[in-house]
């Protein structure tokens, strides 16, 4: 294509642009061109309003929308009332930023969310730790005093030796350096 017959069509498609056609009317005229082409030929001239995707009755919606997010509502909230998608919402009024309401409430829900998985944690470490104790209980049957003092005398005779072991180690224990010098 000639640089005169590119200058014609790009100043044809402007000028049906400015008149308000839509890319397939532009294209009905210029003949076929694609999207990114027209969309760089026509940079700078807005799409035609009565083409715009948002519809005739959504202005209305948006401004609502944006006053009610001026008075501190969710956009859950905003949705209930204006019975417009939280989809569209959320661009609408991206650009006014979080009240602090609805800063605390999410806070607030972080919050709970957190400590329900806590206790969720907790919930089953008690569990494992009964289901060892019934399986010990099992296994092991009825302790007596005696036996309950001889177990645990061992226990913390054999805890004292693996500290004692610890601190005279070479790997580290506080007394290793001490008696190296």
């Amino acid at each position: 294509m000639r640089d005169l017959e590119l200058s014609h069509l790009i100043g044809k498609s402007r000028l049906l642009r400015r008149e308000g056609k839509t890319y397939a009317e532009i294209r009905a005229v210029i003949g076929e061109v694609g999207d990114d082409t027209l969309r760089l030929w026509l940079r700078g001239i807005p799409r035609p309003p009565e083409t715009n995707r948002t519809g005739r009755a959504k202005p209305e919606l948006r401004r609502k929308s944006r006053q009610l997010r001026a008075q501190g509502l969710t956009i859950t909230e905003i949705a209930e009332i204006t019975g417009a998608s939280k989809g569209s919402i959320s661009p609408w009024i991206r650009d006014r930023g979080i009240p602090a309401r609805v800063e605390e409430l999410r806070r607030e829900h972080l919050q709970r969310l957190r400590r329900r998985g806590a206790d969720a944690r907790h919930n089953q470490a008690m569990q494992r730790t009964a289901t060892s104790v019934a399986a010990a209980e099992r296994e092991i049957g009825q302790l007596s005093d005696r036996e309950l003092l001889i177990v645990g005398a061992a226990l913390t005779a054999s805890a004292s030796t693996r500290v004692r072991t610890w601190m005279n180690s070479s790997d580290g224990g506080p007394l290793s350096s001490a008696r190296e010098t």
